[in-house]
């Protein structure tokens, strides 16, 4: 009688620059419900994929919050909805860009990170800016390894990561 493996499977989903806001934005009808629209079909495509039997990473690409909150209730609000995603998924990513580092004040993605794993960014960070969370949410790595495949995080104002020979590399910019 053969033995049959059966191979995990991972699935990995890049977000693009979210720019989550409470902020009404001229240019747009409703901000708002295209932020809403947006996280519910997150929700839906994790469950979806959750139900086929895969493991869900999510690695937001950068610029997660458009800018600061000043609203309690609506910083608390996107906070909750990040500790929710996250229970959700196998692991959250962020990629750093150029908000997260310009909008330091009363941005809640500080709150979503209890450390900063990688190098790189550790290596350009200054001493206004630092992880506030209780847990970590989001995780902030310089690379993640899965098999024969590394991703690589080339946060914004940080130098590029070069490949890992031998492997497949897959490189994820937010850079100028």
């Amino acid at each position: 009688m053969g033995r049959y493996y059966t191979m995990e499977k991972h699935a990995y989903l890049l977000i693009s620059d979210l720019h989550d806001s409470y902020k009404k934005k001229e240019n747009r009808y409703s901000y708002e419900d295209e932020i809403r629209f947006v996280k519910k079909k997150l929700i839906s495509v994790i469950q979806d994929l959750s139900g086929k039997g895969h493991k869900v990473f999510l690695i937001f690409m950068g610029d997660v919050f458009d800018t600061g909150y000043r609203d309690v209730f609506s910083s608390t609000i996107a906070n909750n909805f990040f500790i929710f995603l996250r229970g959700m998924c196998d692991g959250m990513y962020l990629l750093f860009g150029n908000h997260e580092l310009t909008y330091y004040s009363g941005n809640p993605i500080y709150t979503l990170i209890q450390n900063i794993e990688s190098e790189k960014v550790r290596g350009i960070q200054n001493k206004m800016w630092k992880p506030q969370g209780l847990f970590q949410t989001f995780s902030v790595v310089d690379q993640i390894t899965d098999g024969d495949t590394v991703i690589h995080f080339n946060h914004y104002g940080t130098r590029l990561s070069k490949p890992v020979s031998g492997k497949v590399n897959i490189a994820l910019y937010h850079q100028d």
